[in-house]
């Protein structure tokens, strides 16, 4: 009897110690949870994105901005777990798992839907969210500007898409230079520039006549 009993001791502490171990070391899930948003990015996947009917943008630092259904620019955090290869964020729970990453595009899987996701860069409709993001000011002059993105469809596919607001900025010739960090709008012969367009913090605006706009604090 006395060995019995032992042997149901053993039992039950190695029984405790498997459990402990399958929910990560008994307590470990509620530190990740709480990292779940830390500095953890993939610089292959910053910039701008639509997948389905989310337009995001993915920042430096965890930073991002979405725009999606019509509504306005929004800010939120992204995550990317290069060992599980998920990329999550906290707009409406969407996460992905990411199988496939190049210059210009992603796949994966859908996490929510266990759908074929297939994501695109979008530099113009990346442009539009970013100015339409904040409002922009220039100090000297206390002149502020405040734009909303509009994209215009044509047969259900993209066609063109402009911000508005303060002025009307039509994007239809936008490109990037990630070496000297800079978007670049072409419009009516003026040329509008976008400086380190996924730093939050360091991102600024420059417009033809040479002024610099920065986010209004």
């Amino acid at each position: 009897m006395k060995e019995k009993r032992n042997y149901l001791r053993l039992l039950t502490i190695m029984l405790a110690v498997v459990s402990c171990i399958g929910f990560a070391s008994c307590g470990g899930d509620n530190n990740e949870d709480e990292e779940v948003f830390t500095v953890k990015e993939n610089n292959a996947l910053l910039g701008g994105w639509k997948e389905i009917d989310l337009y995001m943008v993915l920042m430096k630092n965890g930073k991002m901005l979405y725009y999606k259904d019509n509504q306005d620019v929004k800010e939120g955090n992204w995550n990317y777990n290069e060992k599980t290869g998920i990329l999550a964020t906290d707009v409406d729970n969407y996460q992905w798992m990411v199988n496939l990453i190049s210059e210009n595009s992603w796949a994966g899987i859908r996490l929510w839907n266990q759908k074929t996701a297939n994501a695109k860069r979008e530099i113009a409709l990346t442009a539009g969210i970013l100015l339409a993001s904040r409002t922009w000011t220039f100090k000297e002059l206390e002149r502020n500007y405040h734009f909303y993105a509009y994209s215009s469809y044509k047969s259900n596919r993209y066609y063109s898409p402009y911000v508005t607001g303060s002025g009307t900025i039509r994007l239809t010739d936008v490109s990037e230079d990630r070496s000297k960090d800079v978007i670049t709008i072409k419009y009516q012969g003026d040329i509008y520039e976008i400086h380190h367009p996924y730093n939050y913090d360091s991102i600024y605006l420059s417009f033809p006549s040479g002024n610099k706009y920065y986010p209004k604090k």
